[in-house]
């Protein structure tokens, strides 16, 4: 891989977990893909409460294969060993449950403690006042961190090393190839996905149902997988096949491992990923 580009989107753009962090991301990545003669368009939308930005390199109405690639970052989860699982969307979700619950709660218990014995340390106004503010910072910290997050400084699996990844392929292309494939980076990946819900539909309403490879983690791991969707087996053993170390495993996904990843609203999908089965 291109030491360069990854330095560039793993340290300088390495956090994308803001508006202000994501929209200057969006502009290197404009001027990079710009550079290469890449024109581009803003998949924006709203979910409920949420504002989505997507970016397309490419134009869908040509492309027979979408790469794409998530490239907003997640919340801080402070927690000795935080376990993902790019292939398996059901176990992640339920290894994220303790890691994100627990030091909320544990805060939350500390607080109650505070209050009950808030007593103690109230010997007039000006300490009341005191705890007062201190116990309300922290109902206002523990809601924040609870419906916002706090961003992760570390982010070369999730997902940078896939993005320095995708502009290193972009840059391989020839004309031809570059016609019939786009490039689209997907926002909002926590949860709900709603990035790739938006380009799936955006998809629809134009009557598109292209080949999508998800670009997911590949900053570390020793094996190397496709998972697979049944419609898009035959893409999965394509890509197998055109690997000549054969390092490559193609494995199906059923609807569990693919709920709750961002390849979930593509019919057509597969996802690469790296890494240490079920660990």
């Amino acid at each position: 891989m291109d030491q360069t580009i990854l330095h560039k989107y793993n340290n300088t753009y390495g956090v994308r977990f803001t508006k202000r962090q994501k929209a200057k991301f969006r502009a290197a990545m404009i001027e990079d893909f710009g550079k290469l003669g890449y024109e581009h368009t803003l998949m924006s939308g709203r979910k409920h409460i949420t504002k989505v930005n997507n970016l397309l390199f490419g134009s869908i109405r040509h492309a027979k294969t979408i790469l794409a690639i998530p490239y907003d970052t997640p919340q801080r989860l402070f927690w000795l060993k935080n376990r993902f699982y790019p292939l398996n969307g059901a176990a992640s979700a339920n290894h994220s449950i303790l890691p994100l619950l627990a030091p909320a709660l544990l805060f939350y218990l500390f607080m109650l403690v505070m209050m009950n014995q808030s007593s103690a340390f109230i010997h007039d106004q000006i300490s009341a006042t005191i705890m007062l503010v201190l116990l309300l910072s922290g109902f206002l910290f523990l809601m924040y961190f609870m419906l916002h997050g706090i961003a992760n400084r570390r982010n070369s699996n999730r997902y940078s090393a896939a993005v320095a990844l995708a502009l290193e392929l972009a840059q391989t292309l020839n004309k031809d190839q570059r016609r019939t494939t786009a490039f689209l980076f997907l926002d909002s990946n926590q949860t709900r996905f709603y990035g790739s819900r938006l380009a799936s539909e955006k998809l629809q309403k134009q009557n598109k149902n292209p080949n999508v490879i998800l670009l997911s983690s590949f900053a570390c791991g020793s094996q190397m997988c496709v998972g697979y969707s049944t419609q898009a087996k035959k893409l999965a053993q394509e890509i197998v096949r055109s690997q000549s170390d054969k390092r490559l495993t193609a494995i199906a996904l059923n609807d569990d491992m693919r709920n709750a990843t961002p390849a979930e609203p593509f019919t057509k999908s597969v996802i690469l990923a790296a890494g240490e089965w079920d660990n």
